[in-house]
């Protein structure tokens, strides 16, 4: 209770209060991203390093923010890919971000990694964001994570929430979704029987998309201006499938003040 009343006068704090500055991480999938936005000038860092996120990440940091310092290099929050996407990554992405917005005192933003993976698509021009898009990662056990997004303000946004399902349910679930519906991610058309769905539906698959960190800077800049924050022990992964479990910082044996 008192940890959720200390996470509410954070929010109120900050609401409203210019922050500009993010740090942004992504290590929800195969890749490994980290970005900077400091005084309009961004600098990125991306790495297609499967399995090893947790030493590649920290290397990305020390380039990006030398001294290790974030708040004397101006960093005013940091912004995580929240998932879903590969346990092991949603888990070394949401636990530097606590350990830095912790030992910073900084605010945090949490971002769907499905929300970002479209606004990587949107950046890279590969959609022209008059359209929602079928956001999807590989979710192993033939099974997808998906998502409806569209881009109010060229914003990525969900429609609803993330979802876990198998190929075939998915045509059911996004029955709504036109001909023509581009379906978004990577090694899509490895996934068993999702071309066959595609064809099928009148769908299109754009299957060279991963999400980038750098995408995430606008989305959380929009997140901070209207005060949607966390605070370091709020910080989760986003599993989307209920079973998998996650400790916050008291439950791992930290001390919060």
């Amino acid at each position: 209770m008192e940890r959720d009343r200390r996470a509410t006068i954070t929010a109120s704090y900050y609401f409203g209060i210019t922050m500009q500055n993010i740090l942004a991480l992504d290590t929800a999938g195969d890749s490994c991203s980290a970005a900077t936005l400091i005084n309009d000038k961004v600098r990125c860092c991306v790495e297609h390093t499967p399995r090893q996120h947790s030493q590649r990440l920290f290397v990305m940091l020390r380039e990006l923010l030398p001294d290790g310092d974030l708040r004397a290099q101006g960093i005013d929050a940091v912004a995580y890919s929240s998932g879903p996407g590969s346990f092991t990554g949603l888990r070394i992405g949401a636990s530097v971000a606590q350990g830095l917005a912790y030992a910073h005192d900084l605010p945090a933003v949490a971002v769907s990694t499905l929300a970002l993976q479209a606004q990587t698509a949107l950046n890279m021009g590969l959609v022209d964001g008059a359209s929602p898009v079928l956001s999807l990662i590989d979710a192993r056990l033939k099974e997808v994570y998906g998502a409806v997004v569209n881009f109010p303000d060229g914003l990525a946004q969900e429609v609803g929430e993330p979802f876990v399902c198998s190929v075939e349910e998915l045509a059911k679930r996004c029955a709504q979704m036109p001909a023509g519906t581009l379906l978004l991610g990577t090694g899509l058309a490895d996934i068993a029987g999702l071309k066959e769905v595609a064809d099928e539906r009148g769908w299109q698959i754009c299957d060279d998309v991963r999400p980038e960190a750098q995408a995430m800077l606008d989305l959380a800049k929009n997140r901070l201006q209207y005060g949607d924050i966390l605070s370091a022990t709020q910080i989760l992964p986003r599993y989307v499938r209920n079973e998998v479990s996650w400790k916050k910082l008291p439950q791992q044996g930290k001390q919060v003040s």
